[in-house]
C-alpha cells in the first residue's frame, strides 16, 4: 500500500480547523468568566458557518469563485 501524502495533509487540516475556530470562543469564555457551554455552542456555530461557506465556494462555477463572498473558502483559510 502506497502512502498518500495529500490524503494525510487533508486529514491533518480538519482538527487544525476546529482548533483555530475553538481558540477565540474558549478564550472569551475564560477571560469573561462565561459558562463553558457558551464556548462549545459558539464553536459548533462557527464550524457550521465555516463548512457552509466552503461548500458554497465549491458549488460555484470557476469564473464566479473570485467574486465577493462567493470566493471565500470558509472562515479558516486552509
Amino acid at each position: 500500500m502506497k502512502f498518500n501524502k495529500d490524503a494525510f495533509i487533508e486529514a491533518i487540516k480538519e482538527p487544525l480547523r476546529l482548533l483555530a475556530l475553538a481558540v477565540v470562543p474558549f478564550a472569551i469564555a475564560y477571560f469573561a468568566e462565561l459558562p463553558q457551554q457558551w464556548a462549545v455552542a459558539a464553536v459548533v456555530a462557527l464550524r457550521f458557518v465555516d463548512k457552509w461557506l466552503h461548500e458554497i465556494a465549491i458549488a460555484q462555477p470557476a469564473k464566479k469563485q473570485n467574486e465577493g463572498l462567493l470566493g471565500v473558502k470558509g472562515l479558516v483559510g486552509f
